[in-house]
């Protein structure tokens, strides 16, 4: 491989990297949530009192009067009463999955590390 070719793959890798690496610090950031959240549905039977959403990061002091009841964004503005037990089976098994692509991202970056090192190593020996 030319100098010019090396350039350009490694050009190619930097940015694939760059939105892995971005990729990666969203999913930490909704890990977190997720954690604060499942955390949050285990404490519910201990509640008396909570905050209620309004939108806007506007929150309502609220109280709790039915602790195995929540509601469930499904997506696209739908929400679904289930038990308190199921919603966190939902939040664990979305865990599970969000952490299985951090593992795949984290393994995509060692990847492309590698890919880096080779073409700079063969550039530096030819």
């Amino acid at each position: 491989m030319n100098e010019k070719e090396a350039m350009i793959r490694l050009k190619m890798l930097e940015q694939q990297a760059a939105q892995a690496e971005q990729r990666l610090a969203q999913l930490n950031t909704i890990i977190q949530e997720n954690e604060l959240t499942i955390s949050s549905v285990e404490q519910l039977d201990k509640s008396e009192q909570g905050y209620s959403t309004l939108g806007s990061g506007v929150y309502a002091k609220s109280k709790i009067t039915d602790k195995d009841i929540v509601l469930l964004n499904l997506g696209v503005g739908i929400l679904a009463e289930v038990k308190t037990e199921r919603a966190k089976k939902y939040l664990e098994q979305a865990q599970e999955n969000l952490q299985k692509e951090q593992q795949n991202l984290v393994n995509m970056l060692n990847q492309i590390q590698e890919k880096y090192s080779d073409i700079i190593n063969e550039q530096q020996k030819g």
